[in-house]
C-alpha cells in the first residue's frame, strides 16, 4: 500500500486509472491533485507531472514515446512527451460521434 491521502509528495486525492510503463514505473491518474503521480515498481514516490495542465485526470496510458491523459473537465485527451512537453490535445465534447465526460481508455 502507498499513497496517502493528501496534496504531498506521495501522496494521492481520488485516484483513477493506473498503468505501469516498460520501467515498471505506476502511474497514477490523481484526480483531485489534477496531475500524475508516478510511483517507481516498489511504490516509492518518485515524482508528479503535469500540475499545471491538468483539471481532472481520469486515466493515463504511457506509450513508448508519450504519455497519454484523459481530463474529464474539460472533456480532453492531452498528449504529452515523456519529458513532460504538451505535444496535442483533443477536445471530445460534442456532435457527431464525440464523447461526453471520458473517464477510462485502453492503447
Amino acid at each position: 500500500t502507498t499513497g496517502t491521502q493528501g496534496r504531498g509528495e506521495g501522496q494521492l486525492n481520488h485516484p483513477r486509472g493506473l498503468c505501469i510503463d516498460y520501467n515498471e514505473d505506476v502511474y497514477v491518474a490523481d484526480s483531485s491533485n489534477n496531475r500524475v503521480s508516478v510511483f517507481s515498481k516498489d511504490l516509492h514516490f518518485l515524482k508528479h507531472l503535469f500540475t499545471q495542465q491538468l483539471k481532472y485526470p481520469r486515466d493515463v496510458k504511457v506509450t513508448p514515446s508519450s504519455v497519454v491523459v484523459i481530463d474529464c473537465s474539460p472533456n480532453c485527451v492531452h498528449f504529452f512527451s515523456r519529458s513532460g512537453a504538451l505535444l496535442r490535445s483533443c477536445v471530445t465534447q460534442g456532435e457527431d460521434g464525440m464523447v461526453y465526460s471520458p473517464r477510462f481508455f485502453c492503447l
